[in-house]
């Protein structure tokens, strides 16, 4: 009786289909790891000031993903990586800010100078 051992496994998969499987999963391995959540911190100051209860959100989230900087201007905040940061305090301009896989994010707000042109005082039995 002739007896032939079977191909094995290796002689049977064609090359070329397993290196583009490998290619495949390697990008798609640095694809994941750029999406990944970044925590993100930093300090928030005016003037050379810190400014204690800024509001900093993420674009898009509706006020749902975010924070406010503590009574030293101090930040800290899980995002993904690709996001916007939203920093907000009253009398001053609202700042947007692209994370770009930066862990660190120290921000200087600017204040906004608005004018009143007119201002109506009301009393109980009438105006001014």
């Amino acid at each position: 009786m002739d007896y032939s051992a079977p191909n094995s496994l290796f002689n049977c998969l064609n090359v070329v289909p397993v290196k583009i499987l490998g290619t495949l999963c390697a990008l798609f391995l640095c694809v994941t790891t750029y999406a990944q959540d970044v925590t993100v911190q930093g300090k928030v100051t005016a003037n050379g000031e810190n400014l204690a209860g800024v509001t900093v959100v993420v674009k898009g989230s509706n006020g749902r993903l975010g924070t406010i900087t503590s009574i030293d201007g101090h930040y800290s905040l899980k995002v993904d990586g690709k996001a916007t940061l939203v920093f907000s305090y009253v009398g001053y301009e609202t700042m947007e800010v692209p994370v770009k896989g930066r862990a660190i994010i120290n921000v200087e707000m600017k204040e906004t100078s608005l004018a009143v042109d007119e201002i109506v005082i009301t009393i109980p039995y009438g105006t001014i």
